[in-house]
């Protein structure tokens, strides 16, 4: 992945759907952190902070920080 520094992931419909893991997503996750990839989440879910949203995503599998 030369030349790529970091990645801007989705939230809702590409990393979950309903708070549960999409298929590859975990795994996709977790293989661009082991390569070092800077990483950031997004997404306009209001109703939630910050940190309900990284708890909803570890308990989907998808570790976040």
């Amino acid at each position: 992945m030369s030349g790529i520094q970091g990645v801007l992931y989705d939230i809702d419909g590409v990393l979950v759907t309903s708070w549960r893991a999409i298929p590859g997503a975990a795994e996709a996750v977790r293989g661009l952190r082991e390569a070092g990839l800077r990483r950031a989440f997004l997404t306009n879910t209001t109703s939630a902070t910050c940190a309900e949203i990284s708890e909803r995503l570890c308990a989907a599998g998808i570790s976040v920080e």
